[in-house]
C-alpha cells in the first residue's frame, strides 16, 4: 500500500504576517480575536489506514477506532470529520466508534471557524452542510478543496489552475491567483488570515507545497518535490524514485505547518514489480532551516491540527467542587495539561490532569476511586492552597475495581472533619479518556 507522511515545519514569517495585518489597519472580528490559538494534537491517517491522534512530537498515539482519511478537527477540538469510501462521518476526537455519525457522500471536509458548518467537495462542486449532516447546499459549481478564512466570511477553493474565494454562503466569486503550472489542491488558510498554503504538482505527479498571501500575491515555494531517473541494463528510464510534499496544515498558533511527505526509492536488486519501495516518516524543521533538515515525528498522512481547548478544571485554581459524603462525578481529561509546579501523581509521569476539590463533612475513612473510567488513570489526593505547595495524602496508579485488577486507581485514608482535599486525576503517560470519580466517606 502507499503510505503517506507528515512533517511539522516552524514558520518564522507567521508572526510578521500578523503584525503586518495590524499595521495595515485590517479590522479584526471575533473569529480572529482568538489568534494565536493553542496547539493541540494532530489527527492523521496512520499506516494501516486508520485515524490516529498524536502529540505534535509524535508521542502518545491514540487509535481513533475508524478507517478514514482527510480528517479535519472542529474549532473546539472535540470532533473529527473524515472521509471513508466516498462518504463523510464524524467521530469524537478522543476516539470511540460509539460516537460515529454518518453525514453522507463527500470528500475534503473542513469545519467553519464557528464549528456550525462543514464545507466539502461532492461530484466536483463545493457544498456546505450543518455539522450534523443536514441542510446540504451547493455553494460553488465546479470547485474543489475548500478552505475557510479565519473570520468565516470567505471560502477559498481551487478550480482548474486558479485559486478563488467565494462568500461563505455562496455568491460572487473572486479570483486570487491563476496561471499555476498544475491545478492546486489541499488549500489551507493561515490562522492570522494572511496566507494560503496549497499543493501543486509539477510534471503531473511531483507534488510541492507553495504559499501565497491571501490576496493572491507573493507566491513562494515552501517544500519542493523531486524525482530521480534510474537507468538499468537496457536503454531508457526505469521506474523513478520521487519525493512528494502535500496537504499543508497550519497549527492553531500559526507558527508551524504540518504536511504529508511521500518518498519512494528504486532498488534494482528486488524482483520486477517490487523495485519501487515506498518509505514514510514524520519530521519537524526549525525556523529558517533548509529543506531536508527535518526531525522524525510520526508515520502517517493527511494531517489535521487540533485546537487545544482544555476542560474547565484543567488548572488547580479551576478545580471542580464535589459535595457530600457519597458523591460521583463524570468528566474528561481530553486536552488537559500539566501546569508549572504540579507534582507527578503517584510518582508517575502523566501530563493530562484535571482537578477536583472536596471538603470532608465529618471525620472518617474516605475512599476515592476512578473505577469505571475508560483509560489508564493516575490518582493523587493532597492538601494545600497552591499547586506548587501540596502535601500528599494518598496516591495510586493501578488498583482493583469490582474484585479485579484494573488500570484505574483507588485510595483510602482517614479524613479530617472540615478539611479540604485536592484531587487530581491524570492519564498515565498523558493518555486521555472519560473519567468516573467516586468519593465515599464512612463513619
Amino acid at each position: 500500500m502507499t503510505v503517506r507522511l507528515v512533517h511539522l515545519v516552524t514558520l518564522g514569517w507567521a508572526t510578521a504576517a500578523w503584525v503586518g495585518l495590524l499595521m495595515a489597519g485590517f479590522a479584526l472580528d471575533a473569529a480572529l480575536a482568538a489568534y494565536p490559538g493553542a496547539n493541540g494534537r494532530i489527527v492523521l491517517e496512520g499506516q494501516s489506514g486508520r485515524l490516529v491522534s498524536v502529540n505534535p512530537d509524535g508521542s502518545v498515539p491514540v487509535d481513533l477506532g475508524v478507517t478514514g482519511t482527510n480528517p479535519a478537527v472542529s474549532p473546539n477540538g472535540q470532533t473529527v470529520v473524515f472521509e471513508s469510501g466516498g462518504a463523510l462521518s464524524t467521530i469524537r476526537a478522543d476516539g470511540g466508534t460509539g460516537s460515529l455519525r454518518p453525514l453522507g457522500t463527500g470528500a475534503e471536509p473542513v469545519f467553519s471557524p464557528d464549528g456550525a458548518f462543514i464545507a466539502f467537495e461532492r461530484n466536483g462542486d463545493i457544498w456546505r452542510m450543518r455539522k450534523d449532516g443536514t441542510g446540504s447546499t451547493r455553494l460553488v459549481t465546479g470547485g474543489t478543496d475548500p478552505a475557510y478564512s479565519p473570520n468565516g466570511r470567505r471560502l477559498a477553493f481551487a478550480r482548474d489552475s486558479t485559486i478563488r474565494t467565494v462568500n461563505a454562503q455562496g455568491g460572487e466569486e473572486k479570483r486570487l491567483r491563476g496561471g499555476l503550472e498544475r491545478p492546486p489542491q489541499h488549500l489551507a488558510w493561515s490562522p492570522d488570515g494572511g496566507s494560503i498554503a496549497f499543493t501543486s504538482e509539477l510534471d503531473g505527479y511531483i507534488a510541492s507545497i507553495y504559499q501565497m498571501n491571501s490576496d493572491g500575491s507573493g507566491l513562494r515555494l515552501f517544500r519542493e518535490g523531486d524525482s530521480y531517473c534510474y537507468t538499468g541494463p537496457t536503454a531508457g528510464c526505469h521506474p523513478m524514485a520521487y519525493t512528494h510534499f502535500s496537504r499543508p496544515e497550519y497549527s492553531p498558533d500559526g507558527s508551524t505547518l504540518a504536511f504529508s511527505d511521500q518518498r519512494a526509492d528504486y532498488d534494482s536488486s528486488l524482483p520486477p514489480g517490487e523495485q519501487l519501495k515506498i518509505y514514510s516518516w514524520v519530521k519537524t524543521a526549525p525556523v529558517g532551516s533548509a529543506q531536508g533538515n527535518d526531525e522524525y515525528v510520526y508515520a502517517g498522512g493527511a494531517p489535521a491540527w487540533q485546537p487545544l481547548n482544555p476542560p474547565a478544571n484543567d488548572m488547580f485554581a479551576g478545580a471542580k467542587v464535589l459535595s457530600g459524603s457519597d458523591v460521583s462525578a463524570k468528566g474528561k481529561n481530553f486536552a488537559a495539561t500539566k501546569e508549572a509546579g504540579e507534582p507527578q501523581h503517584a510518582g508517575i509521569s502523566g501530563g493530562t490532569s484535571v482537578w477536583y476539590r472536596w471538603k470532608a463533612t465529618a471525620a472518617g475513612q474516605v475512599t476515592m476511586d476512578t473505577c469505571g473510567s475508560d483509560f489508564d488513570t493516575l490518582l493523587g489526593v493532597y492538601t494545600g492552597a497552591s499547586v506548587s505547595q501540596l502535601t500528599t495524602v494518598a496516591a495510586n496508579d493501578d488498583a482493583a475495581c469490582a474484585g479485579a485488577s484494573t488500570l484505574q486507581s483507588k485510595v483510602t485514608f482517614a479524613a479530617e472533619a472540615g478539611r479540604t482535599y485536592r484531587i487530581a486525576v491524570d492519564g498515565y503517560t498523558g493518555v486521555w479518556g472519560r473519567i468516573a470519580l467516586h468519593v465515599t466517606l464512612s463513619g
